[in-house]
């Protein structure tokens, strides 16, 4: 453990001692930015690998996913939500965070941005109960 003495702060530290830090810092900063990318697209191109001849792909195919998707990350992605449906609250969160990740899932926040309130004094009287209707969502299709 470091003694509390021996913490100098870097504005106290000589112009040369502070580019030296800064120096090995932006060199490591590098190195470790060319490490996730290099990860990243490892996992990529892992995920991307097609899928081998299994029951798990016959599975795939009866559920109507198409030959060309037929990949690695489909089938993760097609187990977590079997998993998800099945109670497990792991694979729940799994489902939930990636789908908020690619924007799949409105949040309540991002519906009432878009969401236009219409005055019913501005409304012809034939269209005021309809008008409410679909306010309510007493509608599935509109």
């Amino acid at each position: 453990m470091a003694n509390e003495q021996n913490l100098i702060p870097i504005n106290k530290r000589t112009k040369s001692e502070q580019r030296e830090y800064q120096s090995k810092g932006g060199k490591k900063s590098g190195e470790v930015r060319r490490k996730k990318k290099l990860m990243k697209e490892t996992m990529n191109m892992l995920l991307s690998l097609d899928l081998p001849e299994s029951e798990g792909k016959e599975k795939l195919k009866q559920m109507g996913i198409e030959d060309e998707d037929l990949n690695v990350q489909t089938a993760i992605l097609a187990q977590q939500t079997q998993r998800a449906m099945n109670g497990n609250l792991d694979s729940a969160k799994f489902v939930k965070d990636v789908s908020d990740d690619l924007g799949l899932i409105k949040t309540e926040d991002e519906e009432q941005k878009y969401k236009v309130l219409i005055p019913a004094r501005d409304l012809p009287p034939a269209f005021i109960n309809i008008y409410r209707d679909v306010i309510n969502h007493r509608y599935l299709e509109y």
